[in-house]
């Protein structure tokens, strides 16, 4: 049967945008990137269709060996650096849901892709959408868990899937429930291969990276450990399993040998490693030497000098920016910008956003137009629309402080994610532009993603520059200008107004391509014109660099993602 979406959206495909490949040693010849099919499906705007087994392949991984290129060799260890984290629950925290666990040890009912695919089925044989509130999951054949208590490899149920949502749904600090909070009003085992969501209402971003592909929401846990996910080892049915591990030090993992596409070959590495690493200048070092394969997070001085030096024994791979880097507000403390637009716009008249982009990243960034970044093209806002709200005007930025009766003899903390970031040098750029107008603050950074992410738990900041996920919909992007925001840590900077709340929620169900994006267009001007509390400064390209060992690997800005197509070259 053909699924609602897929009914709705036919005749109605967007095309896509994807990730570029520049050459080892500079930004010429092209790396290798083999993927495989997925959805035959496409829509720019994320709205929700459906799949099954007929149209898209057993696994959405990627594998060189359906390539006209060089045969896979099995075998090897692939080391990442990461950072820092506070526990091992891929519910509460993103960093194992999204990379970690999330990555290597669960499997999920499928993975989320920002190219003309939108997605690709995982554990999933198929996904039926009768209708717009009604989803129907049936489970691969044959699939068990890892090899460990109190699971003992025993089969992948449904009721497992039904138990982690009723799990996260319970959980306070469950790090993104949007789809139990907002959409999930039930789910439902009746055998055990067999999963079906009921809705409250249509999700315009149901096979998206927010939802059906999130690595925090929708991993496949074993029942008998969702009480010890915080502690205890994660245990999955997932291409490798977790063996060795030290919290905040050292992750391997190795090969799965009864994961679902295992009689295909894959994964062909043998060991998948986690070096935690949270210094810029060590992961360098680390990736020069060759204990890591994959460089995750390299600075723009980092992406000049790293490849010039390396020469052809690296990869430097590029993708138009999906995630955010904004200045936050926090609304839920009483401060005056909170209850006082004339402060915001103060703020936003002081905001040098092109400023912070040449000095900080200076060719590696562009500036939105908008409150969405700037690879979610088929959302862009028209500049002519939006430049009056970002012109810089110091004078003015003076009169609205008067007017405001703002204490300009006040301190203010501006936090920035880590020592020597990206987001601490805005801060600083930040800093100056502020005092033009004689607005001060202090400039200080966490130590480390487990600290400043604990601080946004709390509300503990006052203004804050980070960056922050985004994915391949505005599902996110844009639920943080909402007075809920989609996650339950990353949040109190909402603009706590009413109609803008009641716009992006009419966005989220409006199912639609074309009145989804139109949708969600009203909403970031009506942002805009009431100068947010979270004012988007600029969109990082996405870079990342690789070895030149490393063949088979599948550019994506989704996650979490299963790399088991990839193989070291000897």
């Amino acid at each position: 049967m053909a699924g609602y979406w897929e009914r709705l959206l036919d005749g109605q495909r967007f095309s896509r945008r994807r990730a570029l490949a520049v050459g080892a040693g500079g930004l010429g010849a092209a790396a290798l990137i083999a993927a495989c099919g997925g959805s035959s499906s496409s829509s720019s705007s994320g709205a929700a269709s459906s799949a099954s087994s007929s149209s898209s392949p057993s696994s959405g991984a990627s594998s060189s060996a359906s390539s006209s290129g060089p045969t896979p060799q099995k075998g090897g260890r692939f080391a990442s650096d990461y950072t820092t984290t506070p526990n091992y629950n891929s519910v509460s925290n993103w960093h194992e849901g999204t990379w970690l666990a999330g990555s290597t040890v669960y499997d999920h009912i499928l993975t989320a892709r920002e190219d003309k695919r939108r997605y690709v089925l995982e554990a999933a044989a198929s996904v039926e959408t009768p209708d717009p509130q009604t989803v129907v999951i049936k489970l691969k054949p044959g699939m068990t868990y890892h090899d460990f208590a109190p699971v003992n490899g025993r089969a992948v149920k449904g009721d497992d899937i039904v138990a982690t949502q009723n799990y996260i749904t319970n959980r306070p600090n469950a790090f993104d429930k949007t789809f139990q909070r907002d959409f999930l009003d039930n789910a439902s085992s009746p055998d055990e291969s067999t999963v079906i969501y009921k809705l409250k209402k249509p999700s315009a971003y149901l096979f998206s990276q927010s939802f059906l592909g999130s690595g925090t929401s929708q991993p496949i846990i074993p029942r008998e450990t969702l009480d010890g996910l915080d502690t205890e080892r994660p245990i999955g049915s997932g291409p490798w399993y977790r063996d060795t591990y030290q919290l905040s030090v050292d992750y391997l993992h190795k090969r799965f040998t009864r994961f679902r596409d295992a009689s295909k070959g894959l994964p062909y590495l043998d060991e998948y490693e986690y070096k935690i690493i949270p210094d810029a200048v060590a992961g360098e070092a680390a990736f020069r030497a060759g204990q890591t394969q994959w460089f995750r997070s390299p600075s723009p001085t980092q992406l000049d000098t790293i490849p010039k030096d390396m020469g052809n024994s690296v990869q430097v791979f590029k993708a138009e920016g999906l995630g955010n880097f904004a200045l936050h507000m926090n609304m839920e403390k009483g401060f005056p910008w909170q209850t006082d637009v004339r402060v915001r716009e103060a703020i936003w008249r002081l905001t040098n956003r092109q400023q912070i982009t040449d000095l900080v990243y200076k060719d590696k960034a562009v500036v939105p137009p908008g409150v969405l970044p700037a690879g979610l093209t088929n959302y862009q806002l028209d500049p002519k629309d939006t430049a009056q709200y970002y012109q810089n005007d110091v004078a003015k930025a003076k009169q609205l402080f008067a007017a405001a009766n703002f204490d300009l003899s006040k301190d203010w903390d501006l936090l920035c994610s880590t020592t020597g970031s990206p987001s601490e040098q805005a801060g600083l750029v930040l800093q100056q532009g502020l005092q033009q107008a004689g607005m001060k603050t202090r400039v200080y950074t966490a130590q480390g993603s487990a600290q400043y992410m604990s601080m946004w738990a709390d509300r503990n900041y006052q203004l804050f520059i980070n960056p922050s996920p985004g994915t391949e919909t505005p599902a996110q992007s844009l639920r943080i200008q909402h007075s809920q925001s989609w996650s339950s840590t990353y949040g109190g900077f909402g603009l706590k107004d009413p109609e803008v709340d009641a716009l992006i929620e009419k966005s989220e169900s409006t199912i639609d391509p074309s009145e989804n994006i139109k949708l969600v267009k009203q909403a970031e001007m009506l942002c805009i014109q009431r100068f947010s509390s979270l004012n988007e400064l600029l969109t990082p390209t996405s870079y990342f660099l690789l070895s030149s060992k490393v063949q088979g690997f599948e550019v994506t800005q989704v996650a979490p993602m299963y790399q088991v197509g990839v193989w070291l070259k000897s």
